[in-house]
């Protein structure tokens, strides 16, 4: 899905520069120095699923086989035991999400306050003139099969968007309250309400429902149950799909407010449960985006259906005594209450019975138990049990409440509770790509209905119909509404990479979430140790974990990095967490690695960008001037610790692309192509030896190569065209796999293999990064090592910058956010530091003036991009006695 939004930004913006922001993929580093263990991965990332335990491990030195290509072996997918699922995570990450908005809260108060911060900051541009909603002219069938047929590739006008959304918020704006009562469509063969739960991003799952119930029509109507945003890639071609339909039928498409319709979490990167707000500035700017927003607040609340069924996106409440009436009265334009500050609950100011009402209704879920209960998303979140319900229904005389909020438990689209009163949807299948959920809609008719299935029939002649649907990435190719999609091989690659990824994503995450909570962690394992031996059983640390650090299952991830001796030394554990701010250097390096990959530059164009005769030697000045075009409005400080990386080295374009290559994402081998990886191995000798003797640098060889092969001369190798070049290289019987040979059909897979991007050709980066494959342990830490960290923000330093930076980072993001009214992206180096400075004193962990100067001295000079500088933090887990 990570494919389907990188090429709706090629469409708005030149390739190169689409790619050079590409969200950077996990990668496992080679260990630093011998006897330690390093798992590195930027926090910054996508989540994935389960891998295999080989993945998460540094792997050893002289091992070149291991070390250059990724895999999960076979049957690697259903290991759970060295991940955690979807389900988990995202619990504890609104729980951290609704803390950190309280603390976004006080710093926003005290900038506001603060004489060093212009008013007008703060002020937002007023919204343009409404645009009447006839005057937008879209036909919403021909989007649906616009999408259909490339979901990658169409691009609704910025201006088409804009005149969408003005006519919603002009409608929207009509409502008179937070309910919306529904008829059941009575017109037509089949009429029907549809009811969607959570979507996330996830298009190809919006269009397979559109396709399987059929578009909104007279007979036909829809009821979105709300958090179509975050997570996924398309929240915004969902919206616009949405809202398009809406704008024609205006009574047969609702759409209500989920927890994720909400700023504070819109503005999360995309791996901790937020992604709509980057999406939707890199998609069509801040005029759009703000627009979303408002539209948000205008959302209403409730649906009550044919008198008969209360429909909220997350759950009841824990007031009693709440009805109907009450909640048409309710005051809803606005988001959910924040967390009150410790400051408020002492001078007695807290949530009132509005607010409360407003945040269950977003947030709370059903539990087992009766009555109200705790709830793992946060101290604040309740469940409601089987009593709330039936006492909620009776009172206003209603026979079935349906919310979403949550994958069901049995990892099925749907899931019945409370005595048969109360029904989750969850509409997105296969969530997030790393879960195997199913996706599930509700149908709601008039009448009983006598066939068999998922069937409730209700009183007054009401039936609800929950019908379940499972996108695999697999079937998305073969799928009848997708068939002629041209995008399947970039979804179904990249839902294979995110498959592979994942446990080294989840298991960073974990050690995320340790590092936040050390100190209450220390004191509480403290406490248990009574004698003092630093030592605790490994079974009670893991219990020790859920009620601080979440409700997840901590002891394999306890084994996994502390062995399997009964008792673990917890301070080891807790120390052996470390935090790095690697905004500069090495993330410069990978997101330059990444982009040139993913930009399919030709090979005249990338020798001319180095100004570089084939394989003719560099001046060092040539190579900071390629630099510069590359890495435009990087900081200088920053450009010359990237610059460091290849000093030492005798400047070829040979020698500076294979270093650059080093920092490019691993390459990924699905199990079924492991025969794959020895022949890859071999092909850079084979290509040396068909060179000849004359060629004698591999960069030459390979360059010989390539033109050889490019018949056509348009600076890329098609497929067959990269065939040919390996059946000159007699690969079909040098070329050995384990099956004993390969014939023409392996090695167009071969080929296919090496376009990462999937875009049909070959660029000759991407020929290179296979070529050069050999042992890059040494090379790598050789560079890592001339890469220093600050003084006074490494986050071994107690109260240090990097971990005042880490933990608060999504409260940072959202103020800068806020100031940046022109919607730039970009803060002054003076505000960052007023910010930081001010962020110490309400964290209760002020910075000292050694730390605020070395931050200032590490930022350099010029305006800063806040998005770029607060995602790039490394965690990694090192210990000497580990290897």
């Amino acid at each position: 899905l990570k494919a389907q939004a990188s090429a709706a930004r090629v469409a708005a913006w030149p390739s190169f520069a689409c790619a050079m922001l590409k969200t950077l993929r996990p990668s496992v580093w080679p260990a630093g120095r011998p006897g330690v263990r390093r798992v590195r991965c930027l926090v910054a990332l996508p989540a994935g699923r389960d891998v295999a335990k080989e993945q998460l491990l540094a792997f050893p030195r002289g091992n070149s086989q291991s070390s250059s290509f990724h895999r999960v072996p076979r049957g690697a997918r259903g290991n759970t035991t060295l991940s955690f699922s979807h389900a988990e995570l995202e619990p504890v990450q609104e729980w951290i999400a609704l803390a950190q908005q309280c603390v976004s809260k006080q710093l926003v108060n005290s900038l506001q306050g603060h004489e060093g911060v212009p008013a007008n900051c703060w002020a937002r541009p007023p919204p343009k003139e409404v645009i009447k909603t006839e005057s937008v002219s879209v036909d919403p069938l021909n989007l649906l099969f616009s999408y259909t047929e490339d979901s990658v590739a169409h691009k609704v006008p910025r201006e088409t968007v804009v005149g969408i959304l003005a006519g919603i918020e002009a409608m929207l704006t009509e409502l008179k309250g937070p309910v919306v009562d529904l008829a059941l469509p009575t017109e037509g063969s089949d009429p029907k309400l549809v009811l969607v739960g959570d979507l996330h991003g996830q298009l190809l799952d919006a269009l397979h429902i559109l396709h399987a119930q059929g578009p909104p029509s007279e007979s036909t109507a829809y009821l979105f149950n709300g958090d179509l945003t975050d997570r996924g890639s398309q929240s915004v071609e969902i919206w616009i799909l949405v809202l398009a339909f809406k704008l024609r039928w205006p009574t047969k498409v609702h759409i209500l407010r989920g927890n994720h319709e909400n700023e504070l979490l819109n503005e999360r990167p995309q791996h901790w449960g937020g992604g709509f707000s980057e999406e939707c500035l890199a998609k069509y700017g801040s005029q759009v985006y703000e627009a979303f927003q408002r539209i948000f607040e205008l959302l209403p609340l409730f649906a009550v259906v044919q008198e008969q069924v209360f429909v909220v996106h997350a759950g009841l409440f824990r007031k009693q005594g709440v009805t109907i009436d009450q909640l048409r009265k309710l005051p809803y334009r606005m988001h959910y209450p924040v967390y009150p500050s410790p400051q408020d609950l002492l001078q007695g100011s807290d949530w009132t019975d509005d607010e409360t009402i407003l945040f269950d209704a977003q947030w709370s879920d059903p539990g087992r138990e009766n009555g109200i209960g705790k709830n793992r998303r946060g101290k604040r979140v309740v469940t409601f049990g089987p009593d709330v319900t039936d006492r909620f229904l009776k009172e206003n005389r209603l026979s079935l409440c349906i919310r979403s909020h949550e994958v069901p438990a049995s990892r099925r689209g749907f899931e019945m509770m409370h005595e048969g009163k109360l029904l989750t949807i969850f509409s997105a299948s296969n969530y997030g790509g790393i879960q195997s959920n199913r996706g599930a809609v509700a149908v709601l008719r008039q009448g009983q209905v006598t066939k068999t299935g998922n069937i409730l029939n209700l009183p007054d002649g009401v039936s609800v119909e929950v019908l379940e649907h499972s996108l695999q990435a697999k079937d998305i190719e073969t799928h009848s509404v997708f068939r002629r999609a041209r995008s399947a091989a970039k979804v179904v690659r990249e839902m294979e990479f995110l498959s592979q990824a994942a446990a080294n994503q989840t298991m960073q995450y974990a050690l995320a979430l340790i590092y936040f909570r050390r100190g209450e962690l220390l004191e509480r394992c403290q406490k248990l140790d009574s004698a003092g031996s630093g030592m605790l059983p490994i079974v009670q640390l893991a219990a020790e974990l859920k009620p601080v650090c979440g409700d997840l299952n901590w002891l394999p991830l306890l084994i996994h990095y502390m062995g399997k001796s009964p008792m673990v030394e917890y301070r080891g554990l807790f120390d052996s967490i470390r935090v790095r701010w690697r905004s500069l250097g090495t993330a410069q390096a990978q997101k330059l690695a990444s982009a040139m990959l993913q930009a399919e530059l030709h090979l005249e164009g990338l020798l001319e960008l180095f100004n570089s005769a084939d394989a003719g030697c560099l001046t060092f000045a040539e190579l900071q001037r390629a630099l510069r075009l590359l890495l435009p409005g990087l900081p200088e400080p920053q450009r010359c610790l990237v610059e460091a990386l290849f000093k030492g080295e005798a400047l070829t374009l040979g020698k500076v692309l294979e270093r650059l290559l080093l920092f490019a994402p691993p390459f990924q081998l699905p199990a079924e192509h492991e025969w794959a990886e020895a022949t890859l191995l071999q092909l850079g000798r084979l290509v040396q030896e068909w060179a000849g003797p004359e060629y004698k640098s591999p960069h030459a060889a390979l360059l010989f190569f390539f033109r050889s092969f490019d018949k056509n001369g348009d600076g890329v190798l098609s497929l067959d065209e990269l065939v040919e070049g390996l059946m000159g290289l007699d690969a079909k019987s040098r070329l050995a796999d384990s099956s004993g040979g390969l014939d023409k059909k392996k090695l167009l897979e071969l080929a296919t293999l090496v376009d990462t991007n999937s875009s049909g050709t070959v660029s000759f980066l991407e020929l290179a990064r296979v070529f050069y494959v050999g042992d890059p342990t040494q090379d790598l830490s050789c560079v890592l090592s001339d890469i220093q960290e600050f003084e006074g923000l490494d986050s071994v330093a107690p109260n240090s910058c990097t971990d005042l930076l880490f933990i608060h980072r999504d409260a940072l993001l959202h103020t800068f956010r806020l100031m940046d009214n022109e919607g730039t992206g970009m803060t002054s180096i003076s505000t960052f530091m007023m910010a930081v400075r001010l962020l110490g004193n309400v964290a209760r962990r002020p910075l000292t003036d050694a730390q605020l100067s070395a931050l200032e001295t590490a930022l350099g000079s010029g305006d800063l991009d806040y998005l770029a500088l607060l995602s790039n933090f490394e965690v990694s887990f090192e210990s000497e006695s580990q290897a």
